[in-house]
């Protein structure tokens, strides 16, 4: 028996576009990312999840919805802020180009070891994991041998699989997570925690985007 956990980062926002740092703000999903979130639900459709939680960010939460609408008999979204995303500080709201102009050295930092990094006003990566492993753990006890849906952000998603491999921070760059990546990890009794698969997208293909209608999902 074993508990299975699929892990999906949020669909595209206006500020993935620009490139800037979106941590706690609190912005909505961009068309282009409600289509990606429709597309999510209808590959999810088939999987009877037992629970499904959420980020309290509002572009988290309505991909989440989204997934719920296809569901069967899982409809509703429970929200958590041990899935919220990492706080930036004062480089949210920031863009790449803003933050390398007044945060030189820091972002240099954050881009070659991002364990290091405590970002002004912010969070560090190592507190973002420990409230999201913890929040993993609780989920664990409540829902053992069952099936959970847990939607998130790239740091988040980057940051649990890690942990589940064993793997410090200074990794933390080496795991991709696109807008409405799907990843699936298992605890056994045996093995404890297995990835199975990370930052799938096969379901987001441009011929998929460009002939699916964004359509609301049968009832």
């Amino acid at each position: 028996m074993s508990t299975r956990f699929i892990l999906v980062r949020h669909g595209e926002t206006k500020w993935n576009q620009e490139n800037v740092f979106r941590g706690q703000a609190d912005i909505p999903l961009s068309e282009k990312g409600k289509r990606q979130a429709y597309l999510t639900g209808k590959a999810l459709s088939s999987i009877p999840f037992d629970a499904i939680y959420s980020s309290p960010l509002l572009r988290a939460r309505q991909t989440a919805e989204s997934i719920a609408d296809w569901q069967k008999n899982c409809k509703n979204v429970v929200s958590d802020t041990g899935l919220i995303d990492l706080h930036f500080g004062a480089w949210q709201g920031l863009s790449v180009e803003e933050v390398l102009s007044r945060y030189p050295e820091e972002y240099k930092l954050w881009v070659s070891s991002p364990q290091y990094v405590k970002f002004p006003e912010g969070e560090s990566l190592e507190a973002v994991r420990k409230r999201s492993w913890d929040f993993i753990q609780k989920v664990l006890c409540d829902s053992r041998d069952k099936t959970v849906c847990l939607v998130s952000h790239r740091v988040v998603v980057r940051l649990i699989l890690l942990t589940a491999l064993g793997l410090d921070s200074s990794k933390f760059w080496n795991i991709e997570q696109g807008t409405c990546a799907l990843n699936m990890m298992t605890h056994e009794e045996k093995r404890g925690f297995v990835v199975y698969f990370m930052n799938e997208r096969c379901h987001l293909q441009p011929w998929s985007e460009a002939v699916l209608p964004f359509v609301p999902p049968p009832n």
